[in-house]
């Protein structure tokens, strides 16, 4: 015992290097400190990626790349199918700041067949491009943002579920999916061939369609119900407003209106029940400076519990001898 107090810094020293290796592996989170200072919170970066489309009427689209200052999005044709009769009527393009840009509608590029198009605007703001997948399956959790046609263009997020991804309108007839609007064979020619549980209402059309990995997967085009909408209460949308369709990314990639564009696509489909990626996806969800700080703490915890128990043993020794 005697050799143990003699020799106690270079023991202290062994154990908290064994302690660290088998304890740190817990990952203490450390104590929630609440702000009071009631910080304005971040807008997320989808939000960020989505515009509203001022027009005829007002429509949605998505940011999918950027050149300098020169940006292109991505929506459906029928949002910009009307010609402006003069600078007055010309489409603009509003940006999640609140900021608006006038479009050139000489430069806005339309798919022969497709119900999709393409919509530029010049900006020195910076504004995140939106990744592209064509990972889409049955099933798979998707959402959907976008803004609503009310009273005045309301934001609108909200989650769903993919019903079908279909080969030919043939299968739409046999399985009668949709409950209330009729598909038509022209609507499968348009591209319509995702449907989805997510709600939509006017104003949506041209909405960016995310997976869980927020890459877009499809672009939201054609209403799946009759529903009627009062754009003046503006409420929160139901299950009425349920079950529409949209034109997957990979239709919109093999069209003429992806060439010459720069595009952030990843096909890579992560696993949906490996450890691994279910690691990666919580590392994706949390910032660098959280793991930094939870990393400190860990070490900090483990110092103080381990000088507690050093300093009990080497009081309860003393006693002993």
């Amino acid at each position: 015992m005697k050799f143990l107090l003699k020799n106690s810094k270079l023991l202290t020293t062994v154990v908290i290097t064994l302690f660290f290796i088998s304890s740190c592996n817990n990952n203490p989170k450390p104590p929630v400190i609440k702000d009071t200072t009631s910080p304005i919170p971040e807008t997320p970066e989808i939000k960020k990626q989505t515009v509203l489309i001022i027009g005829t009427s007002p429509s949605s689209g998505v940011i999918i790349s950027s050149k300098d200052n020169q940006y292109y999005i991505l929506t459906a044709k029928h949002n910009v199918e009307d010609i402006p009769s003069d600078m007055s009527d010309s489409y603009k393009v509003e940006t999640y700041d609140g900021e608006q840009y006038k479009v050139d509608y000489t430069k806005v590029k339309q798919d022969p067949i497709l119900d999709l198009a393409i919509v530029e605007f010049t900006s020195d703001k910076k504004y995140p491009v939106a990744r592209l997948s064509k990972d889409l399956k049955r099933d798979a959790n998707v959402s959907i943002s976008g803004w609503k046609d009310c009273f005045k263009p309301e934001y609108e997020f909200n989650k769903g579920q993919v019903l079908q991804v279909i080969s030919s309108s043939s299968e739409v007839n046999n399985n009668k999916q949709s409950k209330e609007q009729e598909y038509e064979d022209e609507d499968f020619q348009n591209g319509y061939i995702v449907e989805y549980t997510n709600t939509t209402m006017k104003g949506m059309s041209g909405s960016p369609v995310f997976n869980d990995t927020d890459h877009v997967v499809a672009i939201h085009a054609r209403s799946g119900h009759r529903k009627e909408y009062n754009s003046k209460e503006c409420k929160p949308l139901t299950q009425d407003f349920s079950n529409n369709w949209g034109i997957p990314i990979e239709k919109f990639l093999q069209s003429s209106l992806s060439s010459g564009i720069s595009l952030k696509e990843d096909n890579i489909p992560i696993p949906e029940s490996s450890p691994t990626s279910n690691l990666i996806n919580e590392l994706r969800k949390t910032p660098s400076s959280d793991l930094l700080e939870s990393c400190i703490f860990c070490v900090l915890k483990n110092i103080n519990d381990l000088f507690k128990s050093t300093h009990l043993a080497l009081i309860a020794s003393k006693a002993y001898l």
